[in-house]
């Protein structure tokens, strides 16, 4: 019973979640970049005034649905049959979606058959006002319905089981994506057997060994003393061409990480670029 009423639960967050998706594609297109409002045009913003709570009780939502309906006859049907044209093929299974959609077809229609019949020429006045006014009422009961039907759609965190889609500490969230690369680097860099699996452990990379003595200077670091300190780690007792080429390549990578920057005060030395504290 536990288990059914779970995916019961699973089964309705999953749909109404293709609904409001789907919805706010179709309000987007319907209001971005209206006259009168401060919504911009991206979508994800739209998307997150609306997940604040129900879409009719969204300051910015209401006002751009405001200025819709107030656009010209011709602008208005512009906006549906683009609409129409850009949702029509999406992926529908819900119900609800496919009444919307049939809504808006026969709301184009609608217009256009009205507009079809308004004299061009401006001799009937009365008639063509007329066919103005019946127009402005058809857009603004349009926009009433709308209305009425995000109203209906509920806000996410209301939802059975909305912390499976949903995740509203965004610090947390940015702590797990955002990765923390001082902090990686440090650690493989005295630590490298966190990375080098398989590798042999008793060993450590020539660059690990450098950092380690790269933190034993100052800000500025004299190559002579550098590379005989690091000829001494390795074991060595002269400096060789090999270990030379070891020198050059390991300090290369320090100044790739950003580690160490060439200086004009002294030729032979390189300064740190932050003293970095871990």
């Amino acid at each position: 019973a536990v288990v059914s009423t779970q995916s019961t639960g699973f089964q309705e967050c999953n749909e109404n979640y293709h609904v409001l998706f789907h919805s706010f594609k179709v309000l987007h297109s319907l209001i971005k970049n209206i006259p009168g409002s401060n919504l911009v045009s991206k979508p994800l913003e739209l998307y997150s005034f609306c997940l604040q709570g129900c879409v009719n009780e969204v300051k910015e939502v209401c006002v751009a649905l405001k200025c819709f309906g107030m656009l010209q006859n011709a602008a208005f049907l512009e906006r549906l049959k683009t609409t129409y044209h850009e949702c029509q093929n999406l992926e529908y299974r819900s119900t609800k979606i496919q009444l919307l959609m049939k809504v808006l077809k026969l709301q184009i229609d609608e217009m256009d058959a009205i507009l079809s019949q308004v004299p061009g020429d401006k001799t009937n006045n009365l008639e063509r006002k007329a066919s103005l006014e019946k127009l402005k009422s058809i857009q603004l009961s349009f926009v009433s319905r709308l209305e009425n039907y995000f109203s209906t759609l509920t806000a996410p965190t209301t939802w059975p089981l909305h912390e499976i889609l949903w995740f509203s500490n965004h610090i947390e969230l940015q702590n797990m994506l955002v990765g923390k690369c001082r902090t990686a680097l440090h650690r493989g860099l005295t630590n490298p057997n966190l990375y080098l699996q398989g590798s042999d452990k008793t060993t450590k990379p020539d660059l690990c060994h450098l950092y380690d003595l790269f933190h034993e200077h100052g800000r500025l670091i004299s190559l002579h003393d550098w590379i005989q300190s690091f000829n001494t780690m390795l074991g060595k007792k002269k400096i060789s061409s090999e270990t030379h080429a070891q020198f050059i390549s390991a300090v290369s990578e320090l100044h790739f990480m950003g580690y160490l920057k060439p200086t004009k005060r002294k030729t032979d030395h390189v300064a740190k670029l932050s003293l970095l504290g871990y």
